[in-house]
């Protein structure tokens, strides 16, 4: 895995394959796919990625990467690759299963800075179920059991995945995010036609079919209850007046 198959010239690297992620090292300014780059900049190409045709620098071609990055990205490991890079153009005075070794350390050090960056990129199934909460917030009959059931990935799975992305699992994301639009409605005042929302009302209003379980949640949230959280704001904005 991780394996280096070209090191060198742009003008002599690989054509872009389904697997082969390529590194680019610029030795001039540019620009590819909308991002600016300078020859202090390392940059990763996904694979059917193509190398601009003015491109000059340096690239490494690597196969069976074990990372899965969709667009260009930056990486900040210049001063590593170069000095590992000059050891590979250095070693035709080695053995060559120390040149082997060198060029393995090269894919080991590029994969785990790949890793660690593909870390910070948003997974497409933690957003699709990010988007489905935020759908299904103010619905008391929206199962998040029945969703991770529907998704194409296994649900212990997904849960880790998103605990790993957002922090949280989905079901605490998914209370967090029903007790802040309690939090908006209680102090903002917002009423229905006759009177301020009823702690009943706004419950429902926030997806919660139980008063007393939303009342209960939202104390252990905020530290006081919804009545004492709505009159409190309240008191504040009269005296502001």
């Amino acid at each position: 895995m991780n394996d280096v198959i070209y090191a060198g010239a742009a003008n002599a690297a690989p054509a872009h394959t389904e697997k082969v992620y390529r590194v680019l090292l610029p030795s001039a300014e540019g620009e590819l796919a909308r991002f600016k780059y300078t020859q202090s900049d390392v940059i990763v190409l996904p694979p059917l990625y193509a190398i601009p045709q003015n491109f000059s620098g340096l690239v490494i071609a690597l196969d069976k990467a074990l990372i899965s990055i969709k667009s260009p990205t930056p990486l900040n490991c210049r001063r590593e690759i170069e000095t590992i890079f000059s050891l590979v153009n250095e070693s035709g005075q080695f053995k060559e299963h120390s040149r082997d070794a060198i060029v393995s350390a090269l894919g080991d050090l590029l994969s785990s800075y790949l890793a660690a960056s593909s870390e910070h990129i948003p997974s497409p199934a933690v957003e699709t179920l990010k988007k489905a909460i935020a759908h299904g917030l103010r619905d008391p009959a929206f199962s998040l059991e029945k969703l991770l059931a529907k998704m194409p990935l296994n649900g212990d799975y997904l849960r880790k995945l998103f605990k790993r992305h957002v922090g949280v699992t989905p079901h605490e994301y998914l209370v967090e995010s029903r007790m802040k639009l309690a939090a908006d409605i209680l102090s903002s005042g917002v009423s229905n036609k006759y009177s301020a929302y009823s702690v009943a009302q706004t419950a429902e209003t926030c997806g919660f079919s139980d008063t007393a379980y939303f009342s209960r949640t939202f104390k252990k949230r905020y530290g006081v209850s919804p009545s004492e959280y709505g009159n409190k704001n309240i008191d504040i904005s009269r005296t502001t007046k």
